[in-house]
């Protein structure tokens, strides 16, 4: 009994926990989908992960460049899948050059090999995690809060599953965020050697990874600002960690590219190879020479004016430390919380129909006005976090908005990246979706742990009870608005008012817009003055707290399973969807398909990628195809199919199978049965 208190009250045994939940379901389902681009990195054919190894061993240096991602990192990976794997081409039992066969068994045998290695480096990335958050924050309860709502997130669950360069860039770009903050708290050779290799393999893996190299910068100026009182007795030692900060900062930068260079030998054949997408593309010159001028300025100055200059500026600029969170908070606040209500109200506050959350938009999104391109950048993340994480996030902020937090740096620091990503967007043109966010998912985790932490601490400012008031009365706020919003759209889905009536009255009374947060504001003071927060019995006692994010993370995962990456919040309204099924389900309708009498003999048309490779007949995902030669005798479509047919394809008006994703939207998957072209119900 003793030995189980003793690991109850440890947050690394504990961890133990959300790690064998992040394997569960990981492994289920594992094999029984192939997401829309996965075919161009591993299987039968001329796959990129293959190539690599092939140029390597042919010394063909220029051949390593394998995707303009880059992309290389998953061929490290997947070095045990390749070894094992010497026949991928197995996976396909005949191909006329239109009609495949393909052998199901085969498929999931090389998923197996491709993901697994994955998954388990996403796992075992979260013992990393927890080292450096707690190193960061001294606190092991915070570092078991924050790697469990990574562990439990859905979107990275359902990430980890995909051989993508996505599901590696997040994991090496947030653990060299995380490392340079421990930098910045404890420096150490170590520690940077550690930051330039993620940063290295961060960019082997997608170029966004680049981001780290305003980032750190941003990260060193905030540090020392944030935390000046620690420095303002003793301006050497200001200087000296200042000037080692900012030469660690250019080792990180150039060795960080070294090791891609290294990973990724085309570079040295090609300079280009470096330069394109990254330091020498339009949008990156500026930025990259500006960070690299800044550091070297501040470095000499560090040298020649004994950091006198800075050191000034940042007394001179005190009271920002006052003035800059707050503002950073309000404006994240605002963010999430226009999105909410605008969406869950039925896009009562703006219309945003024409935009799709789960394409690539590039010309046409840069002609939106600037405020709607910004709200529109937050929306896929705001709706697939959890509803418990995106409510902790609400709390750190309203509480930031009025008083300290404990890890105040930390906080502002992370929260500062997600308005820079947002941002950064925007001015590359690029309209996030899930998966071009992902590197926010794990921030907002860590955000979510010091939430946790921050509500149940009990280290409390003077005059406690006066300073909660504004913070909680904030959250209440929020919460009432998006409250009342649910409740509206419950109202407009039950017919119990008529949608029209109220946007005609608003078109009319827009002073009805001010007046609402007011009065919640109003009716919120009222409330916190009266009836004062009491911290719950269970507050310090972090176990209860552990459990509690487990069960509510557990089932939010629960109920998505096992299309983990087409999570979306309970909060968004069935009718919309922020991601289509991009391959899910495709498994399950080559299933239903298999089980037909004579489904060997049958063909089908497929519109995506995700079905043949699990259908035992014939399947066809060609745009034009000589139907006198092919008989087609169904037809697999979805929402977001790459293909549309240019020949003549009559089919059944009624599918003869269908499934929504998490019945939303339109987000199906259908299979029609073919027609004669002389026949009746004809498309």
């Amino acid at each position: 009994m003793g030995s189980i208190k003793k690991y109850a009250g440890n947050p690394k045994a504990l961890l133990l926990i959300p790690l064998i939940i992040f394997f569960s379901f990981g492994l289920y389902h594992l094999t029984d989908f192939i997401t829309s681009d996965e075919h161009y990195w591993f299987g039968a054919g001329q796959s990129r992960i293959g190539n690599y190894w092939e140029a390597v061993a042919n010394r063909d240096w220029k051949g390593t460049r394998i995707n303009d991602k880059p992309g290389v990192t998953l061929a490290y990976s997947s070095i045990s899948a390749v070894l094992i794997d010497r026949n991928p081409d197995a996976q396909i039992l005949s191909d006329d050059g239109t009609a495949r066969v393909y052998d199901p068994s085969e498929t999931k045998r090389l998923n197996f090999l491709y993901r697994f290695p994955i998954l388990l480096i996403g796992g075992l990335f979260s013992l990393y995690f927890f080292w450096i958050i707690r190193k960061i924050t001294d606190n092991p309860w915070i570092a078991l809060y924050a790697t469990t709502f990574i562990l439990l997130s859905p979107i990275v669950i359902g990430m980890s599953q995909i051989v993508n360069p996505d599901s590696l860039f997040w994991i090496f770009t947030f653990s060299g965020v995380l490392t340079f903050m421990g930098y910045l708290k404890e420096p150490s050779r170590k520690l940077v050697a550690l930051t330039t290799l993620f940063f290295g393999l961060g960019m082997a893996s997608k170029y966004v990874a680049f981001i780290l190299v305003p980032f750190i910068l941003f990260m060193i100026l905030a540090y020392f600002f944030m935390e000046f009182d620690v420095f303002a007795e003793d301006r050497e030692k200001f200087r000296k960690r200042m000037f080692g900060s900012l030469m660690s900062h250019l080792a990180i930068t150039f060795g960080g590219f070294l090791i891609f260079a290294l990973m990724m030998p085309a570079i040295f054949t090609d300079i280009k190879y470096l330069s394109q997408n990254t330091i020498g593309s339009r949008d990156m010159v500026p930025v990259f020479w500006l960070v690299i001028a800044l550091d070297i300025l501040l470095i000499l100055e560090n040298r020649f004016l004994q950091g006198r200059l800075l050191f000034g500026i940042f007394e001179k600029l005190k009271p920002l430390r006052k003035i800059l969170p707050p503002v950073l908070y309000a404006i994240l606040i605002a963010t999430f919380v226009f999105v909410l209500v605008n969406w869950i109200s039925g896009q009562l506050l703006a219309s945003f129909k024409s935009i799709p959350f789960d394409m690539k938009l590039k010309d046409d999104f840069a002609k939106i006005p600037f405020l709607k391109r910004y709200a529109a950048e937050a929306v896929p993340l705001a709706f697939s976090l959890t509803p418990l994480a995106i409510l902790s996030l609400f709390y750190l902020w309203a509480k930031g908005l009025f008083n300290d937090i404990l890890h105040k740096t930390t906080a502002f620091m992370l929260s500062s990246f997600i308005l820079i990503f947002f941002l950064a967007s925007i001015a590359e043109g690029l309209l996030l979706q899930i998966r071009y966010s992902m590197i926010l998912y794990p921030v907002a985790s860590f955000l979510c742990g010091l939430a946790v932490f921050e509500f149940f601490s009990n280290k409390e400012n003077q005059n406690a009870n006066d300073r909660r008031i504004a913070p909680a009365a904030a959250y209440l706020t929020i919460l009432l608005i998006i409250g009342g919003v649910i409740l509206y759209s419950l109202a407009i889905k039950n017919g119990m008012i008529k949608e029209r009536s109220i946007k005609e009255f608003l078109k009319y009374h827009e002073w009805f817009w001010f007046v609402i947060p007011i009065a919640a504001a109003a009716f919120s003071i009222f409330i916190m003055k009266k009836f004062p927060i009491r911290k719950p019995a269970f507050a310090t006692n972090g176990l209860l707290v552990f459990v509690g994010i487990v069960a509510i993370s557990f089932a939010s995962i629960w109920h998505i399973k096992p299309f983990y990456f087409n999570y979306t919040s309970s909060i968004l309204p069935q009718k919309y969807m922020i991601t289509a099924a991009w391959g899910y389900g495709g498994y399950e309708a080559a299933e239903h398909m298999n089980k037909l009498p004579g489904a060997r003999n049958l063909t089908v048309w497929a519109d995506s990628y995700g079905f043949c490779e699990f259908f035992v007949g014939k399947c066809i995902h060609k745009t034009k195809v000589d139907t006198e030669k092919y008989r087609i005798d169904y037809y697999y479509n979805t929402l977001r199919g790459q293909l549309k047919p240019s020949f003549p394809h009559p089919r059944a008006s009624k599918a003869v199978w269908q499934m929504k994703i998490d019945n939303r939207g339109e987000n199906y998957l259908k299979i029609y049965k073919a027609v004669e072209i002389t026949g009746t119900d004809q498309e």
